[in-house]
């Protein structure tokens, strides 16, 4: 398997399940799975999460499911911080 081929079909469904994991999992549950995890698979994969992080938006609105879960304040639109 080829690395570009590692990242379609590996790396890249691990990471989207990993962000829906975190909102929705108990988060000791995945700390059991990253720790699992070999540590070259655990570094590639968290250089692909921060790859998907927009980082033109403020840490506040990045966080605001967690910091204010009743406002529910995290929106998918393309409005400016």
């Amino acid at each position: 398997m080829t690395d570009d081929e590692r990242v379609e079909l590996v790396l890249l469904p691990e990471a989207q399940q990993l962000v829906t994991d975190m909102r929705d999992e108990d988060p000791r549950a995945l700390q059991r799975r990253l720790t699992a995890m070999h540590p070259g698979d655990l570094r590639d994969l968290t250089m692909l999460l921060a790859a998907m992080v927009p980082d033109d938006r403020p840490v506040s609105e990045l966080l605001a499911w967690y910091l204010n879960p009743k406002e529910n304040t995290c929106t998918t639109s393309s409005s400016t911080p």
